[in-house]
């Protein structure tokens, strides 16, 4: 999610958003990092419970 504390983005218009965009939802987990590789951002994530 987008932040548990924006409770906007738990609505289904923006939800339908989302999906239809691509975006795959992990609440549980926390950014690391964010770098470029072969000209995209990649962001490394982990699971806030393992």
């Amino acid at each position: 999610m987008v932040g548990h504390e924006v409770h906007g983005t738990l609505y289904p218009a923006y939800l339908e958003n989302f999906y239809r965009a691509g975006v795959r939802l992990t609440p549980d987990h926390h950014l690391r990092e964010i770098r470029r590789e072969a000209g995209a951002l990649v962001a490394v994530v982990h699971n806030a419970h393992r």
